[in-house]
């Protein structure tokens, strides 16, 4: 656990400092101190972020010299939370056999993935640098266990957020020529149908579309007939507020 590669890395710690919504929960708190066997410490201000901005704020404000004596005057203790060595001594029990878990089921969980036909890994392009495309996809190249690379497609509107755009079927194809690898896209953008035939001529195998982006059943249905008519996989994907039960009919299609 972290405690634990703390502790091992030289830095072992005498009290663990608690902010957000954790410090509504008074049993919550409690559990965490007995379970680490460390002192919980809630500030009197809970939310860091705002505090921490706050912080900053005063020190470009010239309020305070510096950031170190900004801290010691707007960081307030509100109280600790001791735990109790009782129930700290049984954790410390249960956690060393559950230590034991994952040595003892590897086996076994290598075996289900052989039998499954093992995992497959799609890097997604969101986590590279977009500064070297062409060498991050060369990464991919270069490892065997990569079969798959993940290109997530926003434009902004549907993800509202001025960070979730990306780039279209340009960037696909320019990816295309760059790697045998299977491209795996998923379009997350206002009238999803618009894009497909683009995929399909940019080198997209399978498209992957959100069900939310749709205004009704059927034309989520007709554009995953589309891209299959078009050669190309099709996927479906749903946000957390829908409720798979919804593109059933879809995924056995």
């Amino acid at each position: 656990n972290c405690i634990e590669g703390l502790a091992a890395a030289g830095h072992p710690a005498s009290e663990i400092l608690i902010a957000g919504g954790a410090t509504r929960s008074g049993l919550w708190l409690q559990m965490h101190s007995d379970v680490c066997g460390l002192p919980i410490v809630v500030c009197k201000f809970s939310d860091a972020p705002l505090l921490g901005s706050a912080i900053l704020a005063s020190v470009g404000a010239g309020v305070y010299s510096d950031v170190n004596e900004a801290v010691e005057k707007m960081v307030k203790i509100s109280h600790r939370i001791t735990p109790d060595p009782t129930k700290t001594k049984r954790y410390s029990e249960i956690f060393g056999v559950y230590k034991k878990l994952g040595p003892a089921i590897k086996p076994l969980i290598h075996d289900l993935h052989r039998l499954r036909g093992g995992a497959t890994i799609a890097p997604s392009l969101l986590s590279a640098d977009w500064a070297d495309i062409a060498g991050e996809v060369g990464k991919c190249e270069n490892d065997p266990n990569i079969k798959y690379i993940h290109c997530d497609v926003f434009d902004g509107v549907e993800v509202d957020s001025p960070n979730a755009l990306t780039f279209g079927p340009a960037m696909i194809g320019a990816i295309r020529k760059r790697t045998k690898l299977l491209l795996d896209v998923h379009l997350v953008v206002k009238d999803p149908a618009a894009y497909v035939e683009a995929m399909g001529e940019n080198g997209c195998d399978c498209l992957i579309i959100q069900f939310e982006t749709f205004g009704s059943r059927s034309e989520f249905r007709q554009c995953l007939s589309r891209i299959r008519g078009l050669g190309m996989r099709a996927g479906a994907c749903i946000a957390p507020r829908t409720q798979v039960e919804e593109i059933s009919e879809e995924i056995r299609g």
